[in-house]
């Protein structure tokens, strides 16, 4: 047997989504109630159709990076921003558009991406210096 499936069976590894739990009682189980319930499952049932751990396990990833761009957004203050959807805004600077999405910490000014955006205000700041030294 291997030893990933022996860790399984002696409970250091979740039985539905392989996840490590940590520790070895002896027995199969699983890492929360979330991979229990989504098969109807308790510890002693023989295991079926792993396709319902995994859509369960992408459902729950799927959550979590929700919640996280959620919780960027939250964090960022878009006063004098327009949206065009809660993930994407917009801004008028030196009369161009500047587009920025905070989720993905990405801008675009004059079609130049502008990637890993920590502080909008400051990248504003600088295209409008930039632009002030231009000749015209």
């Amino acid at each position: 047997m291997g030893e990933i499936a022996e860790m399984m069976l002696d409970g250091t590894l979740c039985e539905c989504c392989g996840e490590y739990i940590g520790y070895d009682d002896g027995y199969p189980q699983y890492c929360s109630d979330d991979c229990a319930e989504g098969r109807g499952a308790t510890h002693h049932q023989e295991r079926s159709n792993q396709s319902d751990c995994k859509k369960l396990r992408e459902k729950n990833r799927k959550k979590r990076r929700a919640q996280k761009k959620l919780d960027i957004l939250k964090s960022q203050d878009h006063t004098g921003w327009g949206t065009h959807t809660e993930y994407h805004w917009y801004k008028t600077v030196c009369g161009l558009k500047l587009d920025f999405w905070p989720s993905g910490k990405k801008a675009m000014f004059n079609g130049v991406v502008y990637k890993n955006v920590e502080d909008i205000d400051e990248l504003v700041k600088a295209i409008k210096e930039n632009f002030m030294k231009e000749p015209k």
